[in-house]
C-alpha cells in the first residue's frame, strides 16, 4: 500500500502583531522530510514508524512547523495551499493519507486553514481514500475538518508529550481503514466556552477527569474507535470558536454524535474548575523568595511564544532587578536590537540599554538592563524533553547578559520555553537558580515540574493572557463562557454556539444607528428631510415609529420620518418592546472634497537639515502650494514623530509665522510615532496611542502653532482598538478617515469597527459611532495605488453613486513623491493634478472637516 504522510503545524494567535509567512515554516518535502523528522517524537515520527513497521510504502509529502504567531498572510497561505496540492497530486494514486495538523491555524481571510487543506486533500484523493488527521489538544474543531477527514484524532496529554503516540495511533487506524477492516467516521460537538490553559493539565484536575471519562466510553463501546477532547487555545477571534469533542466510530455517525453529546455535557459541567489564580509580578517575586529550595518557576503565560505572544516582556525582569537584584535568576526575552548591541560589543563587554517591549508596545514597556555580555551564539538547540524530542529549534542570534547573578538570555527570534534546554544550550542551568522565568501556561510542567521547588502563575498583560475577559474578542459567537452570563440549561449550551437569542426582537434595520444622511437619502420638506425607516418585529400588528402608527407585515415594518435637527432620535415601539437609534442630518450638504497625505515626515526632515529661508523651498511643500494656488486645494498632512535618526524635536520653530500664514490651507496632524511597525495600534491600549499622539501634537504646536492642528486624523494603517480610538477622542480627535474595506473576508483599515459597520461604510461616505462620538469617513481614492489613466474612471464610478458622491476623500502617501524611494511613482504630480482637475470641474469644493459640519459651510450659521 502507498500511504501519503504530511506534517504542517502552526497554532495561530489572531491577536498577535507578528504576521506569519511561509518561510517561518521551514518547509521540506519528499525524502528531506523523512530525513529531518524520522526518529523524532513527533506525529510525523509516529506516522513513519507505524507505516515502516507495517511494511507499507510511505510517500512523504511535506513537513513544516512554525512557532505560534499571528495569522498567516493571505498570499502566503495561497502559496501554502498550492504547495500542498502539488505535492499530493504528484504522489497519486494513494491508498491512504495521514496528515499531522494543529487545528488552530488561521490566515488572513481564512479562519479554518486545516479545514481548507483537508478539503484540498479530499478533492485530490477522492471519496474512497481514507484520510486521518491528527490535531493538537488545543485545536479549534470545525465541521469543515470533520466533513473532509474520515478521522480526527487529538493529543491525549497536556503538557503535550504524546505526539509520537498520537501519530502511531493515527497510522494504525489509517492502515485498518485502508485494509477495509473499519470504516471510520467522525462526529463532533462544540461547547460554547473558552478556557485558560493553566488548569488544563491531563495529569490532574478537570481535564484529567474528562479524559478518564472519554477512555471509559471507548472501553464500554467497541464501535467507538477514538474520543478526543479539544480545549481550544483561547486567543482566536473567529466565528466557529469554542471547545469541542470528536468521536470516531466504525461507521456509526449517530452513535458518535450521542457519545460526543455526553462528553460535551460533562465538559460543560466542569467549566468553573478551569478557573486560575494569578499573582502580580511583585507578589510573585516575594512569594518565590519565601519558598525553601530551588528553583521556583514563575510562569508568565501572557507572553508565551507557544501561545502566539512575541516573548518580549521584561515585566518580571523589572521586578527582579528592583526587588531581588542579588538573587540567582534566569530570564529569557526576545529583543533583536538588544542582541545586535551585544554582538557589537562582544563577550566581556559592558551592556547598558533598555530591553523588552520590542513588539507588543500595547502591553510592554522596556526596562534598562546593565550587565556584562557573557556569551553569544546562533541560538540553535535540540529538544531533549518529553515533547517533540529530537526536533531542532532555532531562536536566532542569542546573547546572555549577566546582571549580577541574574542571567538574562536575549534572542532575536521567538522560541517555545517548554524545554529547559533553551536555557541549558546557553550555559544557564535552571536547577541552580532560585527563580526561573518560563513564558508558558502549562506545557513547561512536563520537564520543569520534576525539579521545581514551586510553580507560581504570574499575571501580566499580554496577547495570551489567562484573564480571558480582558481579551478584546469581536468575532467569537456569543454568548460564550466565561465572557457572558450563561443560562445553565444543557440543551441551550450544546446547541450551535451563537444559536441562542434572548427572545424575538424589535429593531430598526435601516438606517442603522449613527448613519449620517444628506439630501440624497430622502425628500426635502419645509424645515427637514423626510426619510424611510425600515425594521423587523416579532409579531404582526401596529408598530409606532416616532409616535406614528405603521402596520407590520411578515415580521417587517416601514415608516416615514422627518429629520429636523443635526442629531435625530428614531424610536420604534410595539407593545412593551422598544428600539431607538440616533442618526445625523448633514443639513448643509453639498459636493466637497478633502485631500490628505499620509506617512509624512521626510519633508520636515529636509527643512530641518537644510535650514531653508522658507518652508516652500522644500520641493514637496512647494508642489502642494502650487496645487493650492491653482485649485484652491486644502492639504491635510498626517505626521510621524520620527524616522531614520530624525524626530520632530529637531524641527526648528523659526518658521512659525510662515506656517500660521498658510493655516487657511494647511493642517498638520498626528499619524503615528513611526512608519514601523505596520499596524502599530491594532492592539494598542489607550496609554500608548495617547503618548504617541501627545508627542507629535506637542511638537507641531511648538514649531508651527495651534492653528495648524486639526481634530481629524488617519491613524497609520487605520487600525486601532476601541480603547485607543477613545483615547484619541479624549485628546480632541473627532473624525477618522479609513478604507473600510474587506480583505480576504476581514475588515481592513477599519479601525475597531466590526464587519457590519465596515460593510456599511464600504458603500457610504460617512458614519458616526454615537457612543464613542467619532465620525468615520471612507477614503474614495488612494492616488498612489491607482494608475494615472484610471483615476478619472475611478472617480466617475464613485460620483455615480449618490450615497458616495457628496464627500470626495482623496489621499496619497508622501514617500511616493521621492525618486530615491523604492516604490517611487514618477507621475506622482500628474496623479494629484488629474484628481484635482476632475473634482474642480465637477463642482466639488475643498474643505477641512473641522469647519462647519464636515466642511458644510451652511452649518456655521
Amino acid at each position: 500500500m502507498r500511504i501519503g504522510a504530511g506534517y504542517l503545524l502552526q497554532e495561530t494567535n489572531t491577536f498577535s502583531p507578528v504576521r506569519t509567512r511561509l518561510a517561518d515554516f521551514n518547509f521540506c518535502s519528499g525524502a528531506a522530510a523523512v530525513e529531518r523528522w524520522q526518529g523524532t517524537r513527533t506525529e510525523l515520527g509516529g506516522f513513519l514508524e507505524a507505516l515502516s513497521t507495517a511494511g507499507c510504502e510511505t510517500v512523504p509529502l511535506f513537513a513544516g512547523w512554525a512557532v505560534t504567531a499571528g495569522s498567516i498572510e493571505a498570499a502566503e497561505f495561497r502559496r501554502m495551499k498550492e504547495m500542498a496540492e502539488e505535492q499530493i497530486r504528484r504522489a497519486l494514486p494513494l491508498d491512504g493519507l495521514l496528515l499531522a495538523l494543529h487545528g488552530a491555524m488561521c490566515a488572513e481571510g481564512t479562519d479554518d486553514c486545516e479545514g481548507a487543506l483537508l478539503e484540498i486533500a479530499r478533492g485530490l484523493v477522492g471519496p474512497d481514500c481514507p484520510v486521518v488527521a491528527t490535531l493538537d489538544l488545543h485545536a479549534n474543531l470545525t465541521a469543515r475538518m470533520a466533513a473532509a477527514a474520515n478521522a480526527l484524532i487529538g493529543y491525549r496529554t497536556y503538557p503535550h508529550v504524546d505526539m509520537f503516540e498520537t501519530g502511531l495511533a493515527a497510522g494504525a487506524m489509517l492502515l485498518r481503514a485502508a485494509r477495509g477492516e473499519i470504516r471510520p467516521v467522525t462526529a463532533i460537538r462544540k461547547v460554547p466556552m473558552i478556557l485558560p490553559a493553566e488548569n488544563m493539565q491531563t495529569t490532574h484536575g478537570p481535564m484529567a477527569a474528562l479524559r478518564r471519562e472519554a477512555d471509559a466510553l471507548c472501553r464500554a463501546d467497541a464501535a467507538v474507535l477514538a474520543a478526543s477532547i479539544f480545549g481550544v487555545q483561547p486567543w482566536l477571534d473567529i466565528e466557529e470558536m469554542g471547545c469541542g469533542i470528536a468521536i470516531v466510530t466504525h461507521g456509526d455517525l449517530a452513535r458518535g454524535a450521542a457519545a460526543a453529546r455526553k462528553l460535551a455535557e460533562r465538559f460543560w459541567d466542569l467549566r468553573d474548575e478551569f478557573a486560575v489564580d494569578l499573582l502580580p509580578p511583585d507578589e510573585a517575586i516575594r512569594r518565590a523568595l519565601a519558598v525553601s529550595g530551588r528553583p521556583v518557576i514563575l510562569a508568565e503565560s501572557s507572553d508565551s511564544p507557544t501561545a502566539g505572544s512575541p516573548g518580549d516582556s521584561a515585566d518580571l525582569l523589572a521586578s527582579l532587578l528592583q526587588l531581588a537584584p542579588q538573587t540567582d535568576a534566569a530570564v529569557w526575552l526576545r529583543d533583536p536590537a538588544a542582541v545586535q548591541q551585544a554582538c557589537l560589543g562582544g563577550p566581556g563587554s559592558v551592556f547598558d540599554m533598555p530591553v523588552g517591549g520590542a513588539f507588543d508596545r500595547a502591553n510592554r514597556r522596556p526596562v534598562r538592563l546593565r550587565g556584562v555580555v557573557r556569551s553569544l551564539s546562533d541560538g540553535s538547540f535540540r529538544l531533549k524533553g518529553q515533547g517533540n524530542t529530537g526536533a531542532t529549534v532555532s531562536m536566532g542570534p542569542t546573547a546572555v547578559i549577566d546582571a549580577g547573578p541574574v542571567a538574562v538570555v536575549i534572542s532575536e527570534g521567538a522560541a517555545g520555553m517548554i524545554d529547559p534546554e533553551l536555557y541549558r544550550s546557553q550555559g544557564v542551568e535552571p536547577r541552580e537558580k532560585k527563580i526561573v522565568v518560563v513564558k508558558s501556561a502549562t506545557a513547561f510542567r512536563a520537564d520543569y515540574g520534576p525539579f521545581a521547588a514551586a510553580i507560581l502563575l504570574v499575571d501580566t498583560p499580554g496577547i495570551s493572557s489567562a484573564n480571558l475577559r480582558s481579551v478584546p474578542y469581536t468575532r467569537v459567537p456569543r454568548p460564550m463562557y466565561p465572557l457572558d452570563t450563561m443560562p445553565t440549561r444543557r440543551e441551550f449550551l450544546l446547541a450551535a454556539p451563537g444559536a441562542f437569542r434572548a427572545g424575538a426582537a424589535l429593531r430598526i434595520t435601516n438606517p442603522p444607528g449613527g448613519a449620517i444622511l444628506n439630501r440624497h437619502d430622502g425628500r426635502a420638506v419645509p424645515g427637514g428631510l423626510e426619510i424611510e425607516v425600515a425594521g423587523e418585529c416579532p409579531e404582526a400588528g401596529p408598530v409606532q415609529v416616532n409616535g406614528a402608527a405603521t402596520q407590520a407585515q411578515g415580521g417587517k415594518f416601514r415608516a416615514r420620518v422627518t429629520l429636523r435637527r443635526r442629531e435625530n432620535r428614531i424610536e420604534a415601539r410595539q407593545g412593551s418592546r422598544r428600539h431607538a437609534i440616533a442618526v445625523l442630518w448633514d443639513r448643509g450638504s453639498y459636493p466637497r472634497y478633502r485631500l490628505s497625505t499620509d506617512d509624512n515626515i521626510w519633508f520636515l526632515r529636509d527643512i530641518a537639515r537644510n535650514g531653508y529661508r522658507s518652508i516652500f523651498d522644500n520641493p514637496y511643500l512647494q508642489f502642494w502650494r502650487e496645487m493650492h494656488r491653482k485649485y484652491g486645494t486644502k492639504v491635510h498632512f498626517n505626521i510621524y514623530y520620527e524616522t531614520e535618526g530624525f524626530d520632530l524635536t529637531r524641527m526648528p520653530d523659526r518658521y512659525r509665522g510662515e506656517w500660521r500664514g498658510n493655516s487657511d490651507w494647511i493642517r498638520l496632524t498626528f499619524h503615528a510615532r513611526a512608519n514601523d511597525p505596520d499596524r502599530p495600534y491594532i492592539q494598542a491600549g489607550a496609554e500608548q496611542i495617547r503618548e504617541d499622539y501627545r508627542m507629535v501634537t506637542r511638537e507641531i504646536e511648538r514649531f508651527a502653532g495651534k492653528e495648524l492642528l486639526s481634530p481629524v486624523t488617519t491613524v497609520h494603517w487605520g487600525e486601532t482598538t476601541r480603547e485607543g480610538a477613545l483615547a484619541l477622542r479624549r485628546e480632541g480627535i473627532r473624525i477618522m478617515p479609513g478604507y473600510f474595506q474587506f480583505r480576504n473576508g476581514k475588515p481592513a483599515v477599519s479601525y475597531y469597527l466590526d464587519a457590519a459597520r465596515t460593510q456599511y461604510l464600504s458603500g457610504r461616505d460617512y458614519w458616526k459611532d454615537m457612543d464613542a462620538d467619532i465620525i468615520f469617513i471612507r477614503h474614495d481614492i488612494v492616488l498612489n495605488t491607482v494608475p494615472l489613466e484610471k483615476i478619472v474612471p475611478h472617480l466617475e464610478r464613485i460620483a455615480a453613486d449618490p450615497h458616495q458622491s457628496e464627500i470626495m476623500e482623496l489621499m496619497i502617501h508622501e514617500q511616493y513623491f521621492y525618486p530615491h524611494y523604492r516604490a517611487y511613482e514618477p507621475d506622482f504630480r500628474q496623479r494629484v493634478e488629474r484628481a484635482l482637475e476632475w473634482v474642480t470641474k465637477r463642482g466639488y469644493r475643498p474643505v477641512f472637516y473641522s469647519q462647519g459640519f464636515l466642511g458644510a459651510e451652511e452649518e456655521r450659521k
